[in-house]
């Protein structure tokens, strides 16, 4: 008899099949109860968990809801998926809020709230909404509803803000969303919760006051132990066939799932995996999901890249230290490099936040069979470019001691000095370089 495969990856988890991230749920969701709540933002790689942590935490703040008594705050959750969302201008996105809330009241059973009588109905239908319409509704619901119930605070699941990120207006809807939750008149009564990954981070470190005023968690890999309670969710598995799953995903939850279920579905369970079942199936999935890898190998910025190169060629955990000896002249900071790693699953820290290394042979194999060899490639042309500036550099300083020569001893003018003391300087830089290139 054909049962079902309990391993799904496609979908975000339901949060009767969340495993692994429990702790950070109920961090959020208690959080969100007290009377001087942050707003978050919860940060990682695609296909890392990210809206199944918004379903968690939605699912955690309605048992909260129902156990709400007359005159308690009652915290009321709304997902909204900002790629469902009109994109002409922000205020496309302030009434795509509105209709998915007015939707989601109306449908709610544990409170039973006329919406006629409010501004919430009134505005639902419209396309477009200014931050000043969207806020004056929002806050005519919070009075209607305090004056019935007790207070209420609403908590934004906002899924996808990365989807904004890409038009000119995303500014003004981040520095509006800030005023809103940060110092205006509903700041008690709104707090947001956005998910988001690399883009959303370079915006935080260009300065978005937004982004400046919620609390930022990354999210991690499963723990070795959230990887065999999701396995076992399949019954009995050989032990050897557990190794290798564990092994191939390194704690990514997406390509644990992935593995899992087309391994189930070779045999109607896991009871007859074996070794060569698990490897046939990376082999396949390392083709099938290559977009999804490029992916992630692109979102992790150069940093991360020349730093996961490293990572892959060692057993052992890495300094960060010693990491910092080696990358050079990347555009972005090694420490965001390391961070990108570790929320999109490629790496994992450990206790001291100071060492690292690489997990999830399935990526490290594809690493190695599609990257590796460009990193070389690109290695070669480097320290010929190198060595090109260098020649330049030796000829500019032998010209300039030339000029300097026809100056008697302490005539030499300073500004010719600085340039030739510059042009010192940039030849040792670069062969400091070359001999790193070299090792």
């Amino acid at each position: 008899m054909s049962r079902k495969n309990p391993f799904y990856y496609n979908l975000p988890t339901q949060p009767a099949d969340f495993l692994g991230r429990w702790p950070l749920v109920e961090e959020i969701a208690a959080d969100l109860s007290k009377p001087r709540a942050d707003s978050w933002a919860v940060i990682g790689g695609r296909r890392f968990g990210k809206s199944s942590v918004l379903k968690a935490v939605e699912s955690r703040l309605m048992e909260q809801l129902a156990d709400c008594g007359q005159g308690d705050r009652h915290i009321f959750p709304l997902i909204v998926d900002l790629k469902g969302s009109e994109t002409d201008t922000e205020q496309n996105v302030y009434a795509w809020i509105i209709r998915l809330l007015h939707r989601t009241l109306r449908r709610n059973r544990v409170v039973a709230i006329d919406l006629s009588r409010t501004d919430l109905d009134k505005v639902r239908s419209s396309e477009t909404l200014s931050f000043y319409q969207f806020e004056n509704a929002l806050e005519d619901l919070a009075d209607y509803f305090e004056r019935h119930w007790g207070p209420l605070r609403l908590a934004l699941l906002l899924d996808e803000v990365e989807a904004t990120t890409r038009f000119p207006w995303s500014e003004t809807l981040f520095n509006q969303l800030r005023a809103l939750i940060y110092d205006g008149p509903l700041a008690d009564a709104v707090k947001l919760v956005l998910t988001g990954s690399a883009r959303v981070i370079q915006v935080h470190q260009e300065g978005s006051p937004l982004l400046n005023a919620v609390k930022i968690v990354h999210l991690e890999s499963f723990s070795d132990a959230d990887v065999q309670d999701l396995i076992a969710r399949g019954g009995e598995i050989p032990d050897e066939a557990s190794e290798a799953l564990q092994a191939q995903s390194g704690g990514h939850p997406f390509i644990a799932q992935c593995l899992l279920h087309h391994l189930w579905d070779q045999d109607n369970g896991l009871a007859q995996a074996t070794l060569v079942k698990v490897e046939q199936i990376v082999h396949q999935m390392r083709h099938r999901r290559a977009a999804d890898l490029r992916g992630w190998w692109e979102a992790i910025g150069d940093s991360g890249q020349r730093a996961y190169a490293l990572l892959a060629d060692s057993k052992d955990w890495l300094d960060e230290r010693a990491l910092l000896a080696q990358v050079r002249g990347t555009t972005q900071p090694l420490d965001q490099g390391l961070a990108a790693l570790c929320y999109h699953g490629l790496a994992v820290c450990d206790e001291s936040r100071q060492r690292y290394r690489a997990v999830g042979a399935l990526f490290r194999d594809w690493f190695l069979q599609n990257v590796a060899w460009k990193a070389e490639k690109t290695v070669a042309e480097s320290r010929t470019e190198l060595k090109r500036e260098l020649a330049q550099h030796k000829r500019n300083l032998y010209a300039l001691r030339e000029q300097a020569a026809v100056f008697a001893a302490g005539e030499t003018p300073l500004r010719l000095l600085n340039q030739i003391k510059a042009e010192e300087e940039e030849i040792r830089r670069i062969e400091v370089e070359l001999e790193r290139l070299e090792k």
